[in-house]
């Protein structure tokens, strides 16, 4: 006879603590950590399983823990319970911050929303459906000027990354800034670390244009409209 072992007891060690839920569920992939795949993956899951979590106020949402990236007192929130808030999930009875590294969950009955990928193209499965896509703007961003109206011209910086810097982002700094005064734009640096997601939805939902390197700032872009 085969014995089973469950995927957690061979990842996370049994002696660990166990938190026991009645209703939870998981919409997170395993990448959820970074700002992007939290965004567009798991905010399109989380869309989707919308209308069932303001419906039954007993479902736990299991988010992975976020630490902010400062230890200082002072440090912000963490991204992962910003958004949360902004949907009213706030809120130690609604929300539990997992870490593997500290405790394992036992649930009763488990949810999980996801979507079907049809795509014969590997790694398909990364990219959300347009309609989860639409439905975090609609959530987050739901009206917004027309495209010539809308003031921003947003750089996004690395500045607060270790990787992946602009080498010259001074230079391109001052050559967009002269470029959207003559069109009569207001030029923004975006440094992630230093708004608020609030803030953040904010600057995105105005913004003309965005110029960046590849990163995970561009997962704002859902919300330009």
């Amino acid at each position: 006879m085969t014995r089973y072992i469950p995927l957690d007891d061979q990842l996370m060690p049994s002696s660990l603590p166990t938190i026991r839920l009645e209703h939870a569920m998981a919409f997170p992939q395993v990448a959820a950590r970074n700002y992007y795949h939290w965004v567009i993956e798991a905010l399109s899951r989380l869309m989707i399983a919308k209308e069932i979590l303001d419906r039954d106020p007993r479902i736990v949402l299991l988010v992975p823990a976020n630490p902010p990236r400062s230890k200082n007192p002072g440090a912000r929130r963490p991204f992962i319970l910003q958004y949360l808030d902004l949907l009213g999930y706030s809120g130690t009875q609604r929300v539990l911050a997992y870490n593997g590294d500290t405790h394992r969950v036992a649930i009763t009955t488990m949810y999980y929303a996801d979507w079907y990928n049809r795509s014969p193209r590997p790694g398909m499965h990364f990219c959300p459906p347009q309609a989860a896509l639409l439905a975090i703007r609609r959530q987050f961003a739901p009206t917004h000027l027309p495209v010539q109206q809308r003031p921003n011209v947003v750089l996004i910086s690395r500045a607060d990354t270790g990787v992946r810097k602009l080498v010259n982002e001074n230079e391109l700094v001052l050559a967009l800034n002269q470029t959207a005064q003559r069109h009569g734009k207001l030029f923004q640096l975006f440094v992630g670390a230093a708004l608020s997601i609030a803030q953040t939805i904010e600057l995105f939902q105005s913004a003309r244009i965005v110029v960046a390197p590849h990163g995970a700032g561009l997962a704002n872009m859902v919300f330009c409209g």
